[in-house]
């Protein structure tokens, strides 16, 4: 027992203040569990809902509009270990609890339109859901220069840089086979991937800069990034829309294996931060703009490669614009305890930019965090 109150006394007034910062102090370890919910909403090119497309059966033209929409529960654990003052590691590792997504098509012809909902129910059911282990990603942040904030150094900056590896642990696209069906259609057309099945690596800079105002602590975080994907071999999901009269085994061997390399992905962020109540209660509100650069495939089909790439109304080069709110209450001070242990309680809320936002899945979510606090050496 007294071991314990010595080391509550050592470890609290050097973390109070680092509950939303990049990095933890030497041998502290930071647990957190999020629980977010949340839906998704494809924008297309003009970043308006769904994407447009045509096919023709028969000499009769069909002009189609895609509605996508995905609904989504998640649960995150974060570790952080402080392995000095300036170099940090970090985990973070999900469970979709939930994943379902809606498919609708507007169809618009001047003829019957029961030959392309045939086709379009056979190859897009409805409703697909699913649920699993999400990807996990290991991290190193350094501190190159400064003093990060709850070292209450007179420095007033810090800036860091940090690498992350994704592990692809997510269940991906399972492979085409016409022999597996469930109700008379292929599994894989029912099957709502988790995750794309490849392999990343992110670079990224970021820092903060600091000042206090009558006591009270205000900071500003900044962030920039760049994600890089191995090339991988993927199982591509059949369709029939980039080739006429064709079946789906036919599609199948037209395209054989297939490698995929996805584009590089740019991400910059920025946040500003209060202290409303001292040692009690921060806000904050950030704004982060992620970019993707084409995606590239490689299969037996020039043709079909192209059109996975970049086709009318649609590309795979991508922008989202997302902003977001969030609160911060703290019970790491000692001499002010709720209960007999540390933590720290997080809600927020984020949305994306409309009309920033284009040729992705645009989300909206909400979530709470629990983190604690100990050391361990």
């Amino acid at each position: 027992m007294i071991k314990k109150y010595l080391f509550l006394s050592l470890i609290f007034p050097i973390i109070i203040k680092s509950q939303t910062f990049f990095t933890v102090p030497q041998n502290v370890w930071r647990i957190a569990i999020i629980e977010k919910k949340g839906f998704e909403d494809w924008k297309g090119h003009d970043g308006r809902s769904g994407w447009n497309s045509s096919y023709s059966i028969n000499d009769i033209s069909y002009e189609l509009t895609s509605k996508r929409k995905k609904d989504f529960s998640r649960r995150h654990l974060l570790v952080d270990y402080g392995l000095t003052n300036r170099l940090s590691f970090s985990m973070d590792i999900f469970q979709v609890v939930k994943m379902q997504q809606k498919d609708e098509w507007i169809i618009k012809s001047d003829s019957s339109k029961k030959p392309i909902q045939d086709l379009l129910s056979f190859y897009y059911p409805e409703k697909r859901s699913n649920n699993g282990l999400g990807d996990l990603k290991l991290g190193l942040k350094y501190l190159l220069k400064g003093d990060p904030a709850w070292k209450n150094s007179k420095t007033r900056f810090s800036v860091f840089t940090g690498i992350d590896y994704f592990m692809p642990f997510a269940e991906d696209q399972i492979k085409f086979n016409s022999k597996a069906l469930i109700e008379s259609i292929p599994k894989q057309f029912f099957h709502l991937p988790l995750g794309e099945g490849i392999p990343k690596v992110r670079l990224k800079t970021f820092g903060e800069f600091y000042t206090r105002y009558k006591s009270r602590l205000i900071n500003m975080n900044w962030s920039l990034g760049v994600t890089s994907a191995f090339r991988e071999e993927i199982n591509p999901r059949i369709t029939f829309l980039w080739i006429e009269d064709a079946s789906a085994d036919s599609i199948s061997r037209v395209i054989g294996n297939v490698l995929f390399q996805k584009g590089l992905n740019l991400e910059a962020h920025i946040l500003g931060q209060l202290e409303i109540l001292p040692k009690r209660l921060f806000a904050s509100a950030d704004l982060k703009w992620i970019s993707s650069l084409r995606d590239a495939y490689f299969s037996n089909s020039k043709e079909w490669n192209e059109w996975m790439r970049k086709r009318v109304n649609y590309d795979t080069r991508s922008i989202l614009v997302m902003q977001s709110v969030k609160f911060n209450f703290l019970n790491l001070d000692p001499m002010n305890y709720i209960g007999p242990y540390p933590f720290e309680v997080e809600i927020g809320a984020e949305w994306f930019v409309p009309f920033l936002s284009y040729q992705t899945f645009a989300r909206t979510s909400l979530w709470l965090r629990f983190s604690t606090y100990f050391q361990a050496w």
